[in-house]
């Protein structure tokens, strides 16, 4: 299931050339236009690389002012 790059930017809370350049570090080429798909893998790689921010965005929704 590929998941588009605007909605991995919002669920991890990072921006798209923050991920477009994490990803060709890690040797893959993808297009920073919001609508680009993401193939498993490399969502698997943001995954690994990102959820400490994804959390963070979680926790931050929990809290009770």
């Amino acid at each position: 299931m590929a998941n588009r790059l605007n909605k991995v930017t919002r669920e991890f809370n990072v921006g798209i050339s923050t991920i477009v350049e994490f990803l060709g570090k890690k040797g893959y080429t993808i297009n920073s236009d919001p609508n680009t798909k993401i193939p498993d893998d490399m969502y698997q790689l943001l995954v690994d690389e990102f959820n400490s921010e994804k959390k963070a965005v979680k926790e931050s929704k929990n809290v009770d002012l």
